[in-house]
């Protein structure tokens, strides 16, 4: 269904941002296989860079296709700033990567770019959530996605955060951020846009809920990503150009779709 009101647009850059992932990720796959690991960082980070600075440039654009004043424009301007921030969180995590070819510190500069995206982007869906909440009851709603959130919460709190904080080697501040930002992606950004999708399809808006249904797919990829992430780090195994390296990318991708979906579906 969703399809039928789909522009050409909208299909045209999910084909062509899907294919540059690809091209990407199973580059960097073939270089670090290679034993190339420093080129693998490469083309890792700077085709990260290229998909999430392109998501941030749709959203924005969605922003300013609503009027001022508008509900949308401030909600999707928000999220624009948080995907902007987690851009130039990438871009100076490159420059530690690839220009001085060491892990930056934790905490560290990167950080102080990609701990402001949570609110932002958290900003950006509470006002959706808000807006939106006028168009069908919100109680079952909100039922199930605290449901979906608590058993979530629970499953990382098991395989993450139990092991995180019992790790002798990690510094308190290493081990907070490490737990932040898995848990930020769930209780900040995907428990809203579950929320939000739940109250738009209630009332038969499934044209209207497929932006934030994409929305709450992407980041919960992200969320999946940077759980894993924190572990891998936590016993030693990550490397910039290995498979879990496709999550930050497509994720964004799915937010940059989500943004054009909403241009369709609002007629924006």
């Amino acid at each position: 269904m969703a399809a039928r009101y789909l522009s050409r647009r909208t299909v045209a850059v999910g084909v062509i941002g899907l294919a540059v992932v690809a091209a990407v990720q199973f580059t960097a796959a073939a270089l670090l296989g290679g034993g190339h690991p420093i080129l693998a960082a490469n083309v890792s980070d700077f085709g990260e860079l290229l998909v999430v600075g392109a998501a941030a440039v749709l959203v924005f654009l969605t922003a300013a296709a609503y009027g001022r004043g508008e509900p949308g424009r401030r909600q999707w301007m928000l999220i624009g700033l948080g995907v902007s921030a987690f851009w130039a969180g990438e871009v100076v995590f490159s420059y530690y990567d690839l220009a001085l070819r060491i892990a930056p510190p934790s905490p560290g500069l990167p950080d102080a770019f990609w701990v402001p995206q949570y609110p932002l982007m958290a900003g950006g869906l509470i006002l959706a959530a808000l807006a939106y909440r006028a168009f069908a009851p919100t109680r079952r709603s909100l039922v199930i996605s605290a449901v979906f959130t608590v058993a979530m919460a629970a499953l990382l709190w098991v395989f993450l955060v139990s092991g995180l904080l019992a790790d002798p080697s990690m510094t308190a501040g290493a081990k907070a951020l490490s737990i932040f930002y898995p848990a930020g992606d769930l209780l900040l950004e995907v428990a809203p846009a579950v929320f939000i999708a739940l109250v738009l399809g209630s009332f038969g808006g499934a044209r209207l809920a497929t932006p934030w249904r994409i929305m709450a797919v992407g980041i919960a990829l992200l969320g999946v990503t940077d759980s894993l992430y924190s572990y891998l780090t936590q016993v030693g195994t990550y490397a910039s150009g290995s498979w879990i390296d496709w999550g930050w990318p497509l994720g964004y991708l799915l937010i940059g779709i989500a943004a054009l979906v909403a241009r369709d579906a609002y007629g924006v």
